[in-house]
């Protein structure tokens, strides 16, 4: 019961810092609309949203599947930006690579408690659950499907005609994602590319 509420906790960290990193990059490209809303912050309580942050971690608990879920989309006006396609290209990024830094920070982290034998496994599996989880969340979002970071971060690469078909698209990508989880697609994306990321970062401990 411990780590499982542990790991809820690296959960909202984690997705809340993914967040942050949306509102701080959209702010640094001209638009105040996340600072003005108070979603330019680390507090979870702002970036919370019932059914990613509540609903769906508890049935990951109880289904004793991975620990996953997501907050409220930062609120983002693209009419600040002065290239869209390329600003929202960046915005979108940020989230995965503060997902990714938290990663790298957690083995880090790992790296410091073997060389100072202040070794607790306790600790250890913490650090552990923070870069499994962090490295889930990265590369869900990076899937190129609407409306999923990574499908503004592939807008930016497609001739205009894509990127309208895209832009349509995106009303409809909640039912398209869970269609696609219902299916097994993003189960077995996660399970073939999340692994070797892992251990990749682990390899050297």
């Amino acid at each position: 019961m411990m780590m499982t509420m542990i790991g809820f906790g690296v959960l909202i960290v984690s997705i809340v810092c993914h967040e942050w990193g949306h509102a701080y990059v959209a702010t640094r490209c001209g638009d105040p609309t996340s600072q003005q809303q108070g979603r330019l912050s680390l507090n979870p309580v702002v970036h919370m949203d019932l059914m990613g942050s509540f609903i769906v971690p508890v049935i990951c608990w109880l289904s004793s599947a991975p620990f996953f879920g997501w907050a409220k989309p930062v609120p983002v006006d693209t009419r600040y930006f002065q290239q869209p396609i390329k600003s929202m290209m960046f915005v979108a990024l940020a989230g995965p690579v503060m997902n990714f830094i938290l990663a790298l920070v957690s083995v880090g982290l790992i790296w410091a408690a073997v060389a100072l034998s202040m070794i607790n496994l306790t600790v250890i599996n913490i650090f552990v659950m923070m870069i499994q989880i962090n490295v889930v969340l990265m590369v869900f979002n990076l899937i190129p499907i609407p409306p999923l970071d990574g499908s503004r971060i592939a807008m930016y690469f497609m001739p205009p005609s894509l990127q309208r078909f895209y832009i349509a698209c995106e009303p409809y990508g909640i039912v398209i994602i869970f269609a696609l989880v219902y299916l097994g697609f993003f189960n077995q994306i996660l399970s073939y590319l999340v692994p070797p990321i892992i251990r990749g970062l682990l390899g050297g401990i």
